[in-house]
């Protein structure tokens, strides 16, 4: 089962890869599965800023200093969060939920 932890200002996340898991995880225990994330729980994961009255969402890929970007979706944020640690969804992980932890 492949696993990575990582930590956003919204807290600590983990995401884990195993096509069995909701059949083994208790009802009261909250998990995503990451193919069907809506925007509302991508935000609650990644970091945002809206300070100018916009809401951005963090780019984490970018090595600018501007990297709250209003042109980008939470799940996109999401996405470049996973991809600047190393995951490819598609190629690594193939049933990835994500827990908080």
């Amino acid at each position: 089962m492949k696993t990575l932890e990582f930590e956003t200002s919204k807290g600590r996340f983990l995401l884990v890869d195993n096509p069995l898991l909701p059949q083994a995880m208790s009802i009261t225990t909250k998990y995503i599965k990451l193919s069907e994330i809506t925007e509302e729980q991508a935000s609650e994961i990644v970091d945002s800023d809206d300070e100018y009255g916009v809401i951005m969402y963090q780019n984490y890929q970018t090595a600018s200093m501007q990297y709250f970007d209003e042109q980008i979706t939470a799940i996109e944020s999401l996405h470049s969060l996973l991809k600047s640690k190393g995951i490819l969804e598609q190629k690594t992980f193939y049933n990835p939920y994500i827990f908080k932890i």
